[in-house]
């Protein structure tokens, strides 16, 4: 999102009387009002301009990417969801506070609908264009101080890794993976970055995917034995089940599935769990076996 919003002007007056104000003065007097803020994503080192790596979930803002800013001091917002676009926007300390101690939020990229309660935000991860929800660990500074804002992965990021035994009819460049019975919405506190999983909901189907994509998902848990992923090649339909040992997808972990599609002695074809992770992105778990019939 593009969206620029100046969220305090810088307004310098001099109070000229018997002695002439100093350009000098004017110049240290405005950059001492700006809250520096320096920001990374996972820990990336601040200084860095690079993209959001999907894999090792590393990375930093660019210029021009927007976030949604909250503020609060004493308990009382004095900024909510305002846009702070990086590399445009000049946040001050007298908009916010001179004296008091302030306590920043910030969540990327900037959500535009209207949030009701930020502390109970329902982010719909299968239908908005940019699913990769981050929000940024509070931090409270006074003037003066820097304000480092680490911005964390929200959503479940699920990655897929398949391959095929020579008998097995079709090419991997034009295999479809769907997802099945997964809820589409997670309850985030955008100020903390708090993920409620047991009240993910909806029912909002997930794009399809080739399998060289990654999926990113509301945290939610899951029910062992159903139906879980299908993958689509050369006309079959194969699909894997939840297995009893994964419970749920939790929030700023990946779930790397290595699936093998084989075909069995009986002449009947399946699809063999063949190795399992979970990687900040952070491990979610162990090893994971099970299979999944062509239907």
């Amino acid at each position: 999102m593009k969206t620029k919003k100046i969220l305090a002007a810088l307004l310098i007056g001099c109070i000229c009387g018997f002695t002439a104000c100093s350009n000098d003065d004017e110049i240290l007097n405005s950059v001492a009002d700006i809250v520096k803020i320096n920001s990374s994503i996972n820990g990336a080192d601040p200084t860095t301009r690079a993209y959001i790596n999907d894999y090792t979930g590393i990375g930093n803002f660019e210029a021009g990417d927007t976030w949604g800013m909250y503020a609060t001091v004493g308990g009382s917002h004095v900024l909510t969801n305002s846009a702070y676009t990086v590399g445009t926007t000049n946040l001050l300390w007298s908009a916010l506070s001179e004296t008091a101690p302030v306590t920043f939020a910030a969540h990327y990229p900037l959500i535009t609908s209207t949030i009701t309660d930020p502390t109970a935000y329902m982010f719909n991860a299968a239908t908005v264009t940019n699913p990769d929800l981050l929000v940024a660990t509070p931090v409270t500074k006074s003037k003066g101080e820097a304000v480092d804002l680490t911005f964390n992965h929200v959503m479940h990021q699920l990655a897929i890794n398949l391959s095929a035994g020579l008998e097995i009819p079709g090419s991997l460049f034009d295999v479809t993976v769907t997802l099945l019975n997964m809820k589409s919405s997670a309850k985030v506190n955008l100020l903390t970055g708090v993920v409620d999983v047991s009240a993910a909901s909806g029912a909002d189907a997930y794009p399809v995917k080739d399998v060289a994509e990654l999926f990113f998902v509301a945290p939610q848990q899951l029910t062992q034995g159903t139906d879980w992923i299908q993958v689509d090649l050369a006309g079959k339909t194969y699909i894997f089940k939840v297995p009893a040992s994964l419970t749920d997808l939790q929030s700023g972990k990946r779930q790397v599935l290595t699936l093998t599609l084989k075909k069995k002695p009986d002449g009947t074809t399946t699809v063999i769990l063949t190795d399992q992770g979970i990687t900040g992105w952070t491990n979610q778990g162990g090893t994971i076996n099970g299979n999944a019939d062509e239907q």
